[in-house]
């Protein structure tokens, strides 16, 4: 099961971020739900079936922003250390 580092109710889609262990390269999930985009979705005891696309660049920037925006500010000292 992919443990995805944020999931997020945005404007009623789920918005999932997740990493590779800060490899410049995709985690093999992300491979997985662009072969196959019709998965269920877990958020604490309820299920969804959903399409997973993938954001494009203006709104994957758009999204990272409210991600970071929040978080609490202990949370983003040790994001601030790398590059994103």
């Amino acid at each position: 099961m992919a443990k995805p580092i944020f999931i997020r109710d945005q404007e009623g889609s789920y918005v999932i971020i997740g990493s590779n262990a800060g490899f410049n390269t995709h985690p093999a999930w992300f491979h997985n739900l662009k072969h196959k985009p019709q998965v269920t979705i877990q958020v604490k005891d309820k299920e969804f079936k959903v399409n997973a696309e993938v954001a494009g660049p203006g709104r994957r920037n758009q999204l990272w922003l409210s991600w970071r925006r929040s978080m609490t500010t202990t949370q983003k000292r040790p994001a601030e250390r790398f590059q994103w």
